[in-house]
């Protein structure tokens, strides 16, 4: 069973280079894919390693476009299964025989992705069934997927959830391990105390919250799938006033919601056009 690893990357912090070495030593291949416009050199020295790919596309051409891009290499290479990687997401190395055994158990089951828990808490089963998960952390089986992709149109945000949809609708499906835990922050968080409630602000940039909007929107509009209804609403209801309410910069971030949604609506993808 040959297992891979692609990490995205976008200006990722030097602070991080030294860890991204450690890949090459448990995993069969590494792939890196750079979407940031101008490539770190250092970044480049990690091919002097033969299980070591870099591709760098000297522009942001979306996560969809990387992981696709990591999907054919694995493939060539004759991988079984991919680990998928954010840049800024770490994983836990000293597990990975652990979860080397489990992902064998399940290697003929109908389970087409098992990911990594981000709750950090043990929830008692093996495998947590989830609808769909991110992109961060998710063991891929690749002779499963057959010629299943990742919507590069959607550029960044849903990419993840739609490919689960997708692969739901042939039948396969999606869990998470409920111990194994990769250390993985989404959006900038903060927290508010309100009454008894602790309210979470995720604290996104305005143009980050244009591709949440506009893609659900574009989803939901299209397929009326449950998992897509749960996040229209969701965005739609509790984001929007958890903005409006707590979250700072308020008009730009309104700002890229309304063209997010209008764009949604007209199936406007790719990468945003708009200054925010």
């Amino acid at each position: 069973m040959k297992i891979a690893v692609s990490i995205t990357l976008f200006n990722p912090k030097d602070v991080n280079f030294e860890y991204y070495n450690e890949y090459s030593k448990y995993f069969d291949m590494v792939y890196f894919i750079d979407n940031s416009i101008k490539s770190n050199d250092y970044l480049k020295t990690l091919v002097s390693k033969k299980n070591v790919k870099f591709i760098s596309n000297n522009d942001n051409l979306g996560i969809g476009s990387a992981l696709n891009k990591a999907l054919s290499m694995a493939k060539m290479d004759g991988i079984d299964i991919l680990l998928t990687m954010d840049q800024d997401s770490f994983f836990p190395f000293d597990k990975l025989n652990e979860i080397k055994d489990i992902l064998n158990k399940y290697f003929h089951s109908n389970y087409a992705i098992l990911g990594m828990n981000l709750n950090h808490t043990f929830e008692g089963n093996e495998i947590i069934n989830k609808e769909w998960v991110i992109t961060s952390g998710n063991f891929i089986y690749l002779n499963k997927i057959g010629d299943i992709k990742f919507n590069e149109k959607l550029f960044i945000d849903c990419v993840d959830t739609e490919f689960c949809v997708n692969l739901a609708k042939k039948s396969l499906k999606v869990g998470y391990f409920s111990n194994y835990f990769i250390k993985h922050t989404i959006g900038n968080p903060s927290y508010i105390n309100l009454l008894f409630c602790k309210i979470k602000k995720f604290n996104y940039n305005p143009l980050r919250y244009y591709y949440i909007f506009r893609n659900i929107t574009y989803l939901f509009r299209i397929d009326k799938n449950r998992v897509y209804s749960k996040l229209f609403y969701k965005t739609r209801i509790l984001w929007f006033f958890e903005i409006l309410i707590f979250e700072k910069n308020k008009k730009k971030n309104l700002k890229a919601i309304k063209l997010g949604i209008q764009d949604g609506k007209k199936a406007k993808l790719g990468k945003c056009v708009y200054n925010f």
